[in-house]
């Protein structure tokens, strides 16, 4: 439910919302201006591929959780902000 250390606690929402219920729309009812981001999580299958210095292409977004590609239009924002921010890697997009 929660990792915690002497100088953070880190609470995983999902044990304080309805099943179902969406992130963003939780964010949404706080008026929180920040957005879920886009992660290709299934593709990171080791360590290294963090350093990764471009970002993987669109069907490596694939959920299989979800069973769905990444819109296009998703992806696109994701190239967006990864260009924007001066990020250099994979690492950087996860942070």
């Amino acid at each position: 439910m929660a990792i915690s250390t002497p100088f953070l606690k880190f609470l995983d929402i999902t044990n304080f919302i309805a099943p179902g219920f969406p992130y963003a729309k939780y964010l949404a009812a706080y008026e929180v201006e920040e957005q879920k981001g886009f992660f290709p999580y299934e593709y990171i299958t080791s360590i290294e591929k963090l350093d990764e210095t471009s970002l993987p292409p669109r069907d490596a977004f694939y959920s299989s959780l979800r069973n769905s590609e990444l819109p296009v239009q998703n992806y696109d924002y994701v190239c967006k902000v990864y260009k924007e921010s001066g990020m250099t890697s994979l690492r950087d997009l996860l942070i």
